[in-house]
């Protein structure tokens, strides 16, 4: 049950972003989709991208305890 919470999760966070950037592209506002908010953070606190380094290794890292 668990495995599915976090699949739907997943999915309903991507499927939330995607929303996002595309209603924000076809506002004409390219300056808020989140690639470019989150490279405007980045350039303003460096430690961000340092932070999302950490998270997608973690996501992606090799799990063999399967």
């Amino acid at each position: 049950m668990l495995d599915l919470t976090a699949k739907l999760t997943l999915l309903g966070l991507v499927i939330i972003v995607l929303f996002w950037d595309i209603a924000v592209l076809i506002m004409g506002r390219p300056e808020a989709t989140l690639s470019a908010v989150l490279l405007q953070l980045s350039k303003d606190n460096p430690i961000i991208s340092f932070l999302l380094g950490v998270v997608v290794g973690h996501l992606f890292w090799p799990n063999f305890k399967q």
